[in-house]
């Protein structure tokens, strides 16, 4: 009778360690599914249209809110607007995905905390679709149901991706009439409506739509032309990169009313009459400012005085006659700015703004849309990031609008309103903008 072979001692105890392993492995995944799955139920994804209805071809305003409801913080990274998935139905059909033509490249990714009590929010335009023969992603008039799918992806361990879905939200699209109608006519062709939306930003599209504007008395869709027609102009930095002649630029300019919206910030020490009086100066090359300042001062009977770290930097000029204030206002570039001091002025350096607070050093995309106020601009702030911003009585309603080059930190975005001569101050957990005396 033979006799079974034996397992050397060497490889039971190999297969045990693989067995102790496989089952450690187990153990630690098992252990840290509940915490995952805790913070994933602790997240709510709302939905809402700015309106309950639309006209055809109009494009369908939604906000996205990201709310913490739980007790715990949830680390996660943050997605493009246009990650957010949209799906669209009718009462009684199947949802399908609006398909944008968009894809998001693979990138670099910002990571963000969202606290207990935190809400994180995304507004979302929905007109063109790639697919359809019309372009519209509501196609013909009629009931709709919308919904998001906001893809949530945690970084605390392995990421991990879910996909959580919002409420339905329910919109009505109705055909247009009279002068309406006549105008959609006119826009529906897919270039132009993907130009609307945003996606398309070609020079024949916004001519074309611009020459519409100017010859057609107001419809319900002059306002959404004009913004694109802004949008447009803005991302092609006047006119310049998109090879705009004289005509053409003044054209967009007059409809998308480019100077309406353009930044307003408050006046330059407006009390003080002492500022317009005229000075004529001319300083050679690599004259330092505390000397050009000291001999102004003499010229004007105004005090100006300057920081040390700005004092030796040179200046020079030729012969030039001009009030004191355009004279100072030379100088107000780059975040330097004047303040108001005794019974003159000193010309400061960029501030290191509240260095303390560790929460100014999260980045964010410093985008304020046309038609903005400061009010608008800081509640935005507020939405990315989670702290309160407010803007006090006097600034409120001022124009603010620039467009930064890709993610940047908090604090450098606070430091351009201090560059609009306005000043931040501590309110409760946040801050407050007010007017600099």
């Amino acid at each position: 009778m033979s006799r079974a072979p034996r397992i050397p001692v060497s490889l039971v105890g190999s297969m045990l360690k693989i067995v102790f392993l496989i089952a450690f492995m187990l153990a630690l995944v098992s252990s840290r599914a509940p915490a995952q799955s805790e913070r994933d139920s602790q997240i709510e994804v709302s939905l809402e249209t700015t309106e309950n209805v639309y006209l055809l071809g109009e494009p369908v305003r939604l906000r996205v809110r990201l709310h913490n409801s739980g007790e715990s913080r949830v680390p996660m990274f943050e997605v493009s607007v246009r990650e957010i998935r949209i799906e669209i139905a009718r009462p009684k059909g199947n949802f399908e995905k609006w398909k944008t033509g968009y894809t998001r490249g693979k990138g670099h990714r910002d990571k963000v905390v969202l606290e207990p009590g935190d809400t994180r929010s995304y507004k979302i335009r929905v007109l063109y679709e790639r697919t359809r023969d019309n372009g519209l992603a509501f196609p013909e008039p009629g009931e709709y149901v919308v919904r998001a799918v906001f893809p949530l992806i945690q970084f605390q361990g392995r990421p991990s991706r879910v996909e959580m879905t919002s409420n339905t939200a329910r919109l009505t699209v109705r055909s247009p009439k009279g002068a309406d109608l006549r105008f959609w006519k006119k826009i529906r062709m897919r270039g132009r409506i993907a130009f609307i939306q945003g996606w398309k930003h070609e020079k024949g599209p916004a001519l074309a739509l611009a020459r519409l504007v100017r010859e057609t008395d107001g419809t319900a869709y002059h306002d959404e032309v004009r913004q694109a027609l802004l949008r447009f102009y803005r991302r092609g930095h006047g006119g310049h990169e998109v090879g705009l002649t004289k005509a053409e630029d003044a054209l967009i300019r007059k409809v998308a009313e480019v100077e309406k919206y353009r930044p307003d910030p408050p006046p330059f020490f407006p009390v003080d009459e002492r500022l317009d009086r005229q000075v004529t100066y001319e300083f050679s090359e690599n004259t330092a400012r505390h000397e050009v300042f000291d001999e102004i001062s003499e010229k004007s009977g105004v005090a100006l005085g300057v920081h040390s770290r700005l004092a030796d930097l040179a200046f020079s000029s030729l012969r030039l006659t001009e009030t004191l204030r355009e004279f100072m206002l030379t100088f107000e570039h780059g975040r330097v700015f004047w303040i108001k001091q005794e019974d003159g002025y000193r010309l400061l350096p960029p501030p290191e703004l509240f260095p303390d607070d560790r929460r100014l050093e999260q980045e964010v995309d410093p985008y304020f849309d046309e038609k903005m106020t400061i009010e608008d601009g800081l509640g935005q702030l507020t939405d990315k990031t989670g702290l309160p911003f407010e803007a006090g009585d006097k600034v409120a309603d001022y124009g603010v609008s620039f467009v930064g080059s890709g993610q940047q930190p908090l604090r450098h975005v606070m430091q351009e309103f201090v560059r609009w001569r306005l000043r931040w101050r501590r309110s409760s957990d946040g801050y407050r903008l007010i007017l600099r005396e």
